[in-house]
Formats: C-alpha cells, sequence, structure tokens
C-alpha cells in the first residue's frame, strides 16, 4: 500500500467521521429544540388550563358567596320573626302567668281560711289539714299573698303546737294511770299472797 492511498483511505476516515460528528452534533441539536419546543408548549398548556381552573374556581366562589349571602338574610329575616313572635308569646304568657298567680293565691287563701275557721269552730285541726296548710303557705307567701293569712298560719301553728302538747300530757297521764292501776294491782296480789 502506497502512502497515497493509505492518506486517501486516512482521508476517507476523516470525512467518515466529520460527517458523523456532524450527523450526531446536528440531532443533538435538534433534540434540544425539539425537547425545549415541547416543554415550552407543554409549560403554555399547563399555564392556560391553571388559569382556566382559577376561573372556574373563582366563579363558583362567586356563586356559593351569593348563595350563602342569600342564604343568611333568608335565616336573619327568619329570626327577626321569630322574635317578634316569641315577644308576642311572652307578652300573652305574662298575662296568663299573672292570671294563674293571682288565681292560686286566691285558692291557697280560700283553702287556709277554711281550714282556719274549721279550727275556731271546733278546737281541733286534722294531721291532713296541718300538712297541707304547711305546704301551700310558703307558696302563698312565695306568690304575694297577704299578712292577713301570715296572722291565721301563725295562730294554727301555736293551737296545733298547743293541741300536740295537750294530747302528749293526755297520753302519758293515761300511761301512767295504767301503770299505777297495774302496780296497785300486783301490790294487792302480792299482799295476798303473803
Amino acid at each position: 500500500m502506497t502512502i497515497e492511498t493509505i492518506v486517501a483511505v486516512v482521508a476517507v476516515i476523516a470525512s467518515f467521521l466529520a460527517s458523523v460528528l456532524i450527523i450526531w452534533s446536528f440531532t443533538s441539536k435538534v433534540k434540544t429544540a425539539v425537547n425545549e419546543s415541547v416543554t415550552r408548549l407543554i409549560k403554555d398548556n399547563q399555564r392556560e388550563n391553571n388559569e382556566d381552573i382559577d376561573k372556574r374556581i373563582a366563579l363558583a366562589n362567586d356563586t356559593t358567596q351569593r348563595i350563602i349571602s342569600c342564604d343568611i338574610k333568608a335565616l336573619e329575616q327568619r329570626l327577626i320573626d321569630y322574635m317578634e313572635y316569641q315577644k308576642e308569646n311572652n307578652n300573652l304568657d305574662s298575662d296568663s302567668i299573672k292570671l294563674l298567680k293571682e288565681s292560686l293565691v286566691e285558692a291557697y287563701k280560700q283553702d287556709i281560711r277554711g281550714i282556719y275557721y274549721k279550727l275556731r269552730e271546733t278546737g281541733e285541726i286534722s294531721d291532713h289539714d296541718k300538712s297541707y296548710v304547711d305546704k301551700v303557705f310558703p307558696k302563698y307567701v312565695a306568690l304575694g299573698g297577704n299578712s292577713d293569712i301570715e296572722a291565721k298560719y301563725a295562730e294554727m301553728c301555736r293551737v296545733w303546737e298547743k293541741i300536740t302538747q295537750e294530747n302528749y300530757d293526755k297520753a302519758r297521764e293515761k300511761k301512767r294511770a295504767k301503770r299505777n292501776k297495774t302496780d296497785s294491782i300486783d301490790n294487792t296480789e302480792s299482799a295476798k299472797g303473803e
């Protein structure tokens, strides 16, 4: 092989290598350009999608806020209506309560007076009547009853205490008399047995 042949072969190989390098360089540049273009297209598409989503979210928020605002206004009106209705009912209830209170005071007054006059006539008061008076008198006073009944109640309590004490004294005397009678019978029998 001659030098010229070798030089020609080297020149062919060099040109082949140069062609490969040029093709490789060109492909690399095309690949980079394509990647940049695709990346730019993807970013643009994402930005457009994000803007579209943001617009939809903003529209949905506005719609939701309008609906909530309308609902709140409706609730406020219902609350105002209910408060007015309740105020009217409270006034009616207040009048009804006042009438009931006055009726209870009068009923308690009549009951206590009835028991008091019965006590004055008979000089006796049953446990049931005394218990009832003890229960209703504090309620009578709490509802605003007057002092006339307070005086009658105080007198009933004094009489009750006196009657109770008398009954205790009678029971004690009766028991003593019975014991004394039993003791004298025992003493008489003992004397006979001696």
